[in-house]
Parts: structure tokens; C-alpha cells; sequence
């Protein structure tokens, strides 16, 4: 199974792609070849992060059987360290975080709808919640 999506960042003027698949290294390799990188030396691979040439492109790459919020957050940080360093933009602070927040939403946002995570507080695609409200009533 493969999923896959745009971020559009039109206030730093890039694309992030991101594909959810099985074998997600077959994807991460073929995209390799495309912008004539090289490709992994791993076999099994939870997330991945790359740029090419083009600074106005990134790829986010997550294997569906290990997507977690955590996997998500590691490797939305290496798109926001590309595109910011690209740009010759300071990695610290404000910007940074907000992109950062920015990225994951949307990854978030995507995975909630197709029922992709698998952190611990997902049980059989339904978000279990009551942590969080018991907590602070």
C-alpha cells in the first residue's frame, strides 16, 4: 500500500512530497535514482529525509508499519534543517518552530484521516483520548 501527499510552504517557496508506503526503501531508492543521488545502504528504513539540487523540492519518506508521531517529528526536522539552511536562514527560534508545527500538522492531519499511525495510544485506528481529559479534571 502507498499513500502520498504535498506540503506547499509558499512562505519559504517550497514542496515537501511525502509518501507512506510498504517497502518504502523501493520508493526512497527510485526517488534517488530520479535526482541521480545515491541511494540507501539500509535494508529496512522507518523514515527518510532528502533534497536534491532543487531547493524548492523535499521528500519525506515514512514505512507504514513504523509511522509514529515521533518518526513523524524527526523527520519533518530534517526538512525544516534543509530548506533553512538552503535559504541561509538561522536554525533556531520562532521560524523554526512554527515550520515545524506547520509540517507536522499536515502530516498529522493526513495520518489521522487515513487511520496510519501507530503510536501506542491508537488502538485499531480509533484515537484513545481519556489520557489526556482525565488528566486534568
Amino acid at each position: 500500500m502507498k499513500y502520498q501527499f504535498n506540503i506547499k510552504v509558499p512562505v519559504y517557496d517550497f514542496n515537501c512530497r511525502v509518501i507512506i508506503a510498504d517497502n518504502v526503501e523501493t520508493y526512497i531508492n527510485k526517488t534517488c535514482k530520479q535526482l541521480e543521488l545515491d541511494g540507501l545502504e539500509e535494508d529496512e528504513v522507518q523514515g527518510y529525509a532528502m533534497c536534491g539540487t532543487d531547493i524548492k523540492q523535499y521528500y519525506i519518506f515514512y514505512d507504514t508499519n513504523s509511522l509514529t508521531t515521533i518518526n513523524i517529528v524527526h523527520e519533518v526536522c530534517h526538512i525544516v534543517d534543509f530548506a533553512f539552511e538552503a535559504r541561509g536562514i538561522e536554525l533556531t527560534g520562532e521560524p523554526r518552530a512554527y515550520l515545524t508545527g506547520h509540517m507536522v500538522e499536515q502530516v498529522l492531519k493526513y495520518c489521522y484521516k487515513k487511520n496510519l499511525l501507530k503510536d501506542k495510544w491508537i488502538n485499531n485506528g480509533q484515537v484513545k483520548t481519556e489520557h489526556i481529559h482525565q488528566h486534568g479534571a
